[in-house]
C-alpha cells in the first residue's frame, strides 16, 4: 500500500454501484475517488490510522456478496426502509442501495461482506415489501466472491457497537502492520528464557529474522506469568507472548483463558488497534478446536465486561488460521457462543421516553411474601445467593446473557449438558465469582426461545421453565438457604423484534406473578430481575404493576 498522503489504486474493475458499498464501509474516514473510465477506486490515506482503516475496509469489500431485486414501486415508497435507523444500527457491514430509479419501479442491490448479514438483511427487506404489499416482479440472487490473494474473511461476530471478532483463513504474516499486535504463545523455561514451538512461531521467527531472536533474549523473566511484548525484529507489528503454562491438565483450561485475557489487556495498555490471534493451543498445544472456541469466547466476553469502553483498543480481534477447513470448524463453534449480529446483544431500541430519562431503570413490587426488584445491569455481578441461567434447547446460539454467565463463572459445559439430559434444572456450585470470593449457585434452567407462530406453546414453555425453577427452590434441601435469586428475561436471545420482545416480557411477568403467589407458605424470597437493556426494564416496570 502507498505511504501516507500518497494516492493508491486499491480496487480495479469495480462497478460504480459497488463503489457506493465501498464508501458505506469507509464512512468518510479516508478520502477516496472513483474513475469512471478505468473503473478503479483510488484512496489517499493521510496517516497510519487511515491506512489501518483502509486495510480493514478492503478486507470486507473484497469479500462482498450481493443480491439484486426489481420492485414495482417508486423509490419514495422504499425510503422508510432504506434510510431507517434500525438498518443502520443493526448492520455494520451490510447495506441496501438503489441501483435504478424509475416512476413505476426500482432496482435494489443488497450488499454484505458475509453470508449471514446478507440473508438477514434480505429477510428484513422481504418482510418490508410484504407489509407494504409491494409486488416484486422478479428477483434473483447473485453471489459474487472477488478473488482474495492472501486472506479470506469467514465470519464476523459482534462484541459491541464498535468491537468485533473476525475469523479468517489465511497467513498471519499478512496482517503484519503498524498498530497491530500478533500473538505468539511461548514457554517460560526454568532458565528464565522464552522459547517457542509450532508453525506460527517458526513463521514469525523466519519473517522477523535475527531481531526476533534478539528481542526474545532481551526479555527479563517476569515475576509472575503474564503477557510479554517484543518488537519482533523486522516485523512492523508488536509481538505479544502469553507465558502461562498449559502442560498441566488441572490448570490447562483456566490458563488458556488467562493467556487470551492477558493478551487483550496488554493490547489495551499498548493501545494496539488490531489484535491478531493464530488458533493458539489448537496446534502444538493439542487442545480440541471445540474447547478452544469456548475458551477464546470466554476470555473475550470477560474482557468486554471489564473494559466496556467502546473507544478503548483493541478495536478489532482476529483469529487467523491457514487451514480453511479448520477455520470453518472454529466458526461453527463460535456461532453458538458469540453474537453474529448487533441485535443478539439484547439491546432493544430505546424509546423517546428512555432517551429523555423518563423510563425507570429500576423499581420493585411485592407478590405475597416474594419481593421483586427489577433493574438494568449486569446479572453476572448480582449480589445474590443464586443466578438463573437459561439453557435453550431449540437454538444453536445460547444467548449472550446465558453464555456470559457460564463464561464469568467458568462453568463446565459438559457437566451441565449431562444434568439437563435427566431433568429441567442443572446446578453449578461456584466458589469463584467475578467480583468477590463467595459461594454462589447457578441454576441452569431448560428453556425455549420464543416462536412467533406458537403463542400457546410459548406460554407452556414459560410455565414449564418457571415451575422447574420454583420447584427446585421449594423441594431441594440444597436450596433451602436461598434468600435472593437473580433471573434474566427468559425466551429471547435476539432483540430484532420489539413486538415479540414485549410479548415475551408479558408472558414472563404473568408466569412469574403466578409462581410468586403460589409460594406464600414458604420463606420470604427476593427476586432480582436483571437485564442489560433499559427498554426491557421499562416493560417489566409497566407489566408488573398491571392490576
Amino acid at each position: 500500500m502507498a505511504g501516507e498522503g500518497d494516492p493508491a489504486i486499491v480496487a480495479t474493475d469495480v462497478d460504480k454501484i459497488h463503489y457506493r458499498y465501498f464508501n458505506f464501509l469507509l464512512k468518510e474516514r479516508c478520502y477516496s475517488t472513483y474513475d469512471d473510465d478505468t473503473r478503479c477506486i483510488e484512496a489517499i490515506p493521510l496517516s497510519e490510522s487511515e491506512k489501518s482503516i483502509l486495510t480493514d475496509v478492503l478486507l470486507h469489500f473484497n469479500q462482498r456478496l450481493y443480491r439484486q431485486l426489481k420492485v414495482e414501486c417508486s423509490p419514495d415508497m422504499l425510503k422508510p426502509f432504506l434510510s431507517g435507523k434500525e438498518i443502520k444500527q443493526t448492520f455494520r457491514f451490510a447495506v441496501p442501495v438503489i441501483e435504478e430509479q424509475c416512476i413505476d419501479h426500482s432496482k435494489i442491490i443488497v450488499f454484505a461482506s458475509n453470508q449471514e448479514d446478507l440473508e438477514t438483511l434480505n429477510k428484513a427487506l422481504d418482510d418490508f415489501l410484504l407489509e407494504q404489499d409491494l409486488p416484486v416482479s422478479h428477483k434473483f440472487v447473485s453471489i459474487k466472491k472477488e478473488p482474495i490473494l492472501d486472506t479470506e474473511l469467514l465470519a464476523t461476530f459482534c462484541l459491541s457497537q464498535s468491537r468485533n471478532v473476525f475469523v479468517c483463513a489465511g497467513d498471519i504474516i499478512q496482517f503484519d502492520d503498524d498498530n497491530v499486535g500478533l500473538v505468539n504463545a511461548v514457554i517460560l523455561l526454568k532458565s528464565g528464557k522464552l522459547a517457542g514451538k509450532g508453525n506460527v512461531f517458526y513463521r514469525l521467527r523466519a519473517k522477523g529474522g535475527i531481531g526476533y531472536y534478539a528481542a526474545l533474549d532481551r526479555v527479563i523473566q517476569p515475576p509472575a506469568p503474564t503477557c510479554v511484548v517484543t518488537t519482533g525484529g523486522s516485523l512492523h507489528a508488536k509481538i505479544l507472548h502469553p507465558t502461562r503454562p498449559i502442560s498441566e491438565r488441572k490448570t490447562r483450561q483456566s490458563n488458556i483463558v488467562s493467556n487470551i485475557f492477558d493478551c487483550l489487556m496488554t493490547a489495551q495498555e499498548e493501545n494496539i488497534e488490531r489484535l491478531i490471534f493464530p488458533f493458539v493451543y489448537s496446534g502444538a498445544g493439542g487442545v480440541d478446536i471445540k474447547d478452544c472456541a469456548r475458551l477464546y469466547a470466554s476470555a473475550i466476553t470477560e474482557f468486554i465486561r471489564l473494559v466496556p469502553n467502546r473507544f478503548t483498543n483493541p478495536r478489532d480481534i482476529y483469529f487467523v488460521e491457514i487451514d480453511k477447513d479448520k477455520a470453518m470448524k472454529l466458526v461453527l463453534e463460535l456461532k453458538a457462543l458469540l453474537p453474529i449480529r448487533l441485535t443478539q446483544l439484547m439491546m432493544f431500541p430505546s424509546t423517546d421516553a428512555a432517551l429523555k430519562g423518563e423510563d425507570p431503570n429500576h423499581g420493585d413490587c411485592t407478590f405475597g411474601n416474594t419481593f421483586i426488584k427489577y433493574t438494568t445491569g449486569d446479572i453476572r455481578e448480582a449480589n445474590v445467593d443464586a443466578i438463573v441461567c437459561p439453557e435453550y434447547r431449540n437454538s444453536d446460539f445460547g444467548g449472550i446473557v446465558s453464555n456470559s454467565i457460564k463464561f464469568a463463572f467458568r462453568i463446565n459445559y459438559a457437566d451441565i449438558n449431562g444434568q439437563l439430559q435427566t431433568g429441567n434444572i442443572g446446578i453449578s456450585r461456584c466458589f469463584w465469582h467475578p467480583e468477590r470470593k463467595r459461594e454462589i449457585i447457578i441454576m441452569h434452567a431448560a428453556a425455549y426461545t420464543w416462536n412467533t407462530r406458537e403463542e400457546e406453546m410459548n406460554k407452556r414453555y414459560f410455565k414449564q421453565t418457571m415451575d422447574a425453577i420454583f420447584g427446585k427452590l421449594r423441594n431441594s434441601r440444597k436450596m433451602k438457604h436461598i434468600e435472593t435469586i437473580a433471573i434474566p428475561l427468559i425466551g429471547i436471545t435476539d432483540a430484532d423484534d420489539v413486538v415479540v420482545g414485549k410479548k415475551a416480557c408479558k408472558v414472563f411477568t404473568d408466569t412469574l406473578r403466578v409462581c410468586c403467589l403460589e409460594r406464600t407458605k414458604q420463606s420470604p424470597l427476593t427476586i432480582h430481575l436483571i437485564n442489560p437493556c433499559p427498554r426491557i426494564t421499562a416493560w417489566l416496570n409497566e407489566l408488573l404493576h398491571l392490576p
